[in-house]
């Protein structure tokens, strides 16, 4: 009998582990496997993968802006995969993306890192502080998240003692220095060490943005989604490493202006239209913000720079990021959250003084994901072509911008 449960699990497995490649097992997999999705997920799944194979994206983006069912996680980390550019919509193209992406990473990881070990090794770090500032965030990545610091070995888990142990010992190595810190895989490293290495490498890959603090909140969500979908395929870690790096580096492309040098002037368009858009949504509590001189930069620019990533636990996160994802331009949506915060809080913000409206609007305890994104779909149906004329003038990167009313950007799959 244990036999059989043994062949009947190694034969589901594999054959889930075929729908990242072939994408027409997607929906019977799904309906004779994941026997406790819901009825609505499998409806929404049977409308995403009709969208991939008729490889219509328009489609696929109106159904993954409204969020995608988190009782399917192979489901996000597929979509996430296409729409941030990692994947083209063409599932045709999909295997040979992974075989070349996964085998790049790997030249590029085998290269830098044998160049940073012999850095420690004589004691001559050519980017010393960037290592450091990387170990001292990812220590601090999902602190009250147990999930990166237990071992990438599924076989291993670990009790809270020793998480708390191991995560104090990679704290206190981390603001001291990186001598005895080894950046080649370890038996039981931890998915914090894979963060590390990670950022690490595309700091080394893209100088020219190399890295800067808060861009582990951004890996973080995209490593745990692709983590998470081992749950349901059994992919290799280094594949999850590799594909979690390129879909890092896509959306980094686009996010440069707010992580570059002169990060204050990027994020100030941000912040600047955001108060233009209030001003329309809610004119009364603009201009009771003008009167105690409430500037957004005091509080916004970090929802533009970690797309609310510190404001909501992991699933929450994931959520938003659904709807963020789904547009080309990430910061679009990000508005119309920031608008969704604003109203939840008005009744409590426009009687406040600056102390209080500063704890108000950075207090997201008691906000839930669904009345924002119930706002979002409200403020958007009623404001957009407002709010279109005004985000038009913004310039997003140096490969695309707003215009016309029509959001262009071309993300180039690399």
């Amino acid at each position: 009998m244990e036999n059989n449960i043994s062949n009947n699990n190694n034969t589901e497995n594999k054959e889930l582990k075929t729908l990242l490649i072939n994408p027409k097992n997607i929906f019977n997999s799904i309906s004779k496997k994941i026997v406790k999705c819901s009825k609505t997920t499998l409806n929404i799944s049977t409308e995403i993968i009709d969208a991939i194979l008729s490889e219509n994206k328009d489609k696929l983006i109106k159904l993954s802006e409204k969020g995608l069912p988190d009782d399917l996680p192979i489901l996000r980390a597929l979509v996430w995969k296409i729409n941030l550019g990692y994947l083209p919509i063409n599932s045709n193209l999909w295997e040979k993306t992974f075989l070349e992406k996964r085998k790049l990473y790997n030249l590029y990881k085998d290269m830098f890192i044998k160049q940073i070990e012999k850095e420690r090794r004589e004691k001559n770090y050519k980017n010393r502080e960037i290592i450091e500032q990387i170990l001292k965030d990812v220590s601090r990545t999902g602190q009250n998240f147990s999930f990166f610091f237990q071992s990438t070995n599924k076989n291993i888990l670990f009790s809270q003692e020793e998480l708390l142990k191991m995560y104090k010992e990679r704290r206190d190595c981390a603001f001291q220095n990186i001598d005895d810190y080894y950046l080649l895989e370890k038996e039981n490293e931890t998915h914090a060490d894979v963060l590390t290495r990670i950022l690490i490498i595309y700091s080394k890959f893209a100088p020219e943005i190399s890295y800067h603090q808060g861009m582990n909140e951004i890996l973080a969500p995209i490593y745990y989604c692709y983590s998470y979908d081992k749950l349901y395929i059994e992919e290799k870690e280094e594949f999850i490493e590799a594909d979690s790096f390129w879909t890092f580096f896509n959306l980094m492309s686009q996010m440069k202006m707010s992580f570059d040098e002169f990060v204050i002037d990027g994020n100030r368009s941000n912040t600047e239209n955001l108060y233009l858009l209030l001003k329309i949504l809610d004119k009364d509590l603009v201009k009771h913000m003008d009167e105690y001189n409430i500037k957004f930069e005091f509080f916004a620019v970090r929802w533009f720079i970690l797309l609310f990533s510190q404001e909501f636990n992991i699933g929450e996160i994931l959520r938003l990021w659904d709807v963020i994802f789904s547009c080309e331009n990430v910061y679009y949506f990000t508005y119309y959250i920031a608008l969704a915060v604003f109203q939840i809080k008005r009744n409590k913000l426009i009687t406040s003084d600056m102390v209080d409206f500063m704890v108000e609007i950075q207090n997201f305890e008691n906000i839930e994901i669904d009345d924002i994104l119930e706002l979002v779909w409200k403020i958007k149906n009623k404001y957009e072509n407002q709010f279109l004329a005004i985000i038009s003038k913004q310039k997003i990167s140096d490969k695309g911008f707003i215009t016309g009313g029509k959001i262009i950007y071309r993300r180039k799959t690399i």
